[in-house]
């Protein structure tokens, strides 16, 4: 079994020093969720300073191949997309180290 703690899911803390915590109790990944929101970009690049944990982005948006050059220069290593948010299937990028999927809500 793998454990991805969610970033966001403290009120008291900023996401690095919740990350910080995360670590030192060794889970296997960090979720970020992102409702179409670029700035988790900059947390994520905050993240990629201090921990070298994977990434498990999840993008609620219409359009998420608007995030694709943050996702391919951060080297984002998990990607899902949520179905019911997508206007049409995205058009993958090749060449990359990421793993796509899609979440969809039951």
């Amino acid at each position: 079994m793998k454990i991805s703690a969610s970033i966001y899911s403290s009120k008291e803390k900023t996401p690095v020093q919740l990350v910080r915590e995360l670590d030192a109790h060794g889970i296997d990944m960090l979720h970020i969720d992102c409702t179409d929101n670029d700035k988790v970009f900059d947390d994520i690049a905050a993240i990629r300073q201090i921990s070298a944990t994977p990434i498990d982005l999840h993008i609620i948006s219409p359009t998420p191949e608007k995030y694709f050059k943050q996702i391919e220069e951060l080297g984002i290593e998990y990607v899902s997309f949520q179905y019911e948010n997508l206007q049409q299937l995205p058009v993958l990028p090749t060449g990359t180290k990421t793993k796509f999927g899609l979440s969809i809500v039951s």
